[in-house]
C-alpha cells in the first residue's frame, strides 16, 4: 500500500458527511500516469456506461429518474437517487490527481423499510468494488493508458455513539435480510492490475475481491457479483474404490 493511495482515499473520505451516515468508498490510482488525469469526470463515466459496465448496484435499477450534477470544474459528479421523495441512495466520483473515486451511501435505508444511518449492505460494497474498476478501466481507455493500477476499497463511517454494522441478505432466503450479527470492523481491501483487462480478466478480478469481501460479512459467497466465467467448473464423480 503506498502513501500516494492512502492519501487518495483519506481525501475522498474528508468530503463526505461520515458524520451523518456511512459511506462506501473505493479510489483507483494509475500508478505509472506522468501527471494528473488530464480529461473531465463526466468524459469517464460516459465512457464507462457505453462499454456497459458502470453503474452496477443500487443505480444501475432505479425505477426512477437518477439527478445527476457535474462540478463546474469538471472534476467531481453526484448522482442522486429518491425514495419515497428522500434523497436516499447517492454516488460521488471524482478525480484527484493521478487518482479517480467512486463513493456510495444508502443513508441507512434497508429493504426491511428501516434506517440505520451506520448499517451497510454487502451487495453496496461489491457495487463499489465493481464500479470503480470500472471507471478506472474507462479513464485508461480514454487517455490511452496501460500501466499499473492499484485499487482501494473500504466503508467510512464516523457516526458519533454508533457502530458500523455490516448487513447481508440470509444465504438461504436470499429475498429476507439477515438480522444484525455483530460484524462491526470492514478493513479496507487493496488489489492491483499490472495493466488494462480483458473482460475474462476483469470478471476474475471482481469476483476473487467480492469473495474477500463477502467473508468480511460472514458470508462465503458475494450477493452481487456473479461467479467469474474464468473460474474452472467443478464436477463431482464417485470414487471408483467408494464401497
Amino acid at each position: 500500500m503506498t502513501q500516494e493511495l492512502v492519501g487518495l482515499y483519506a481525501r475522498a473520505v474528508a468530503a463526505l458527511d461520515t458524520d451523518t451516515r456511512a459511506w462506501v468508498v473505493g479510489v483507483a490510482l494509475l500508478e505509472e500516469l506522468a501527471g494528473p488525469v488530464p480529461i473531465p469526470v463526466g468524459r469517464v463515466l460516459e465512457r464507462a456506461i457505453a462499454d456497459g459496465t458502470f453503474p452496477s448496484g443500487p443505480f444501475a435499477v432505479a425505477p426512477g429518474e437518477v439527478d445527476v450534477e457535474l462540478a463546474a470544474d469538471g472534476r467531481s459528479a453526484e448522482a442522486t437517487l429518491e425514495v419515497a421523495g428522500e434523497r436516499s441512495y447517492q454516488a460521488r466520483a471524482g478525480l484527484d490527481g493521478r487518482g479517480v473515486s467512486a463513493a456510495l451511501t444508502r443513508s441507512g435505508l434497508l429493504d426491511d423499510g428501516s434506517v440505520e444511518p451506520t448499517h451497510v449492505m454487502l451487495s453496496d460494497v461489491e457495487s463499489v468494488l465493481v464500479d470503480i474498476v470500472a471507471i478506472a478501466e474507462s479513464l485508461a481507455a480514454e487517455i490511452g493508458y496501460f500501466g499499473a493500477v492499484r485499487v482501494m476499497v473500504g466503508i467510512a463511517c464516523a457516526v458519533p455513539g454508533q457502530n458500523l454494522e455490516l448487513r447481508v441478505y440470509d444465504e438461504l432466503c436470499g429475498d429476507n435480510l439477515r438480522p444484525a450479527a455483530g460484524y462491526t470492523h470492514f478493513e479496507p481491501i487493496v488489489l492491483d492490475y499490472p495493466g488494462r483487462l480483458d473482460e475474462a480478466a476483469a470478471e476474475a478480478l471482481r469476483w476473487e475481491n467480492a469473495v474477500r469481501i463477502a467473508h468480511a460479512f460472514g458470508v462465503f459467497l458475494p450477493q452481487l457479483v456473479g461467479q467469474a466465467r474464468a473460474i474452472s467448473t467443478i464436477s463431482y464423480r464417485p470414487s471408483p474404490h467408494a464401497g
